[in-house]
């Protein structure tokens, strides 16, 4: 009867160790492409509404067709990336929204100058969700590969001048 119970003990330890071992996010030290050089550039919206943000722009040579690329982790922020084709080579990229804040809301005993207050939406994950810690000219490139999430540690993100908006409507 000892002996059963060792042997299931000794089953639970070791599949609890392969279940937690599994959850880790570990860097490759390659990765299936090349990674060019990394920009990112801030952009403010023309409107006091539209907001502000940074686009990375990552270029990717040698990729092969089981690569997907998923998300970038970078300044605290996490991002869905998009792939498209241009005349340079392939490029991966992230649009990081920072959306502007709202009013303060109004909070009064009278419920009727509570009237204009809009409820609060959560958008994206909050930095308490991010995995990693990173300087702040390096992002985290999450890509599956044979329906496995691998990530690559980028270095050396280049910044560009900002890119600004006119407020001005075009006609």
């Amino acid at each position: 009867m000892k002996s059963i119970i060792t042997i299931i003990l000794i089953c639970i330890i070791i599949c609890t160790g392969l279940i937690s071992c599994a959850s880790q996010r570990t860097l490759q030290s390659a990765a299936p492409f090349e990674i060019g050089t990394v920009t990112v550039q801030e952009w403010l919206g023309g409107k006091e509404k539209s907001g502000t943000g940074y686009l990375v722009t990552i270029p990717v040579a040698v990729i092969t067709k089981e690569v997907r690329f998923q998300e970038l982790f970078y300044r605290g922020q996490i991002a869905q990336v998009t792939t498209e084709m241009r005349e340079e080579g392939f490029i991966v990229q992230a649009n990081f929204i920072n959306t502007p804040t709202k009013p303060d809301l109004v909070m009064h005993a009278d419920p009727k100058k509570e009237v204009g207050n809009q409820p609060s939406s959560i958008k994206g994950r909050s930095i308490k969700d991010f995995p990693f810690d990173l300087e702040p000219k390096a992002a985290i490139l999450s890509y599956i590969v044979k329906n496995r999430v691998k990530y690559v540690k980028i270095t050396g993100v280049k910044e560009k001048a900002p890119l600004i908006y006119s407020t001005k409507p075009k006609n």
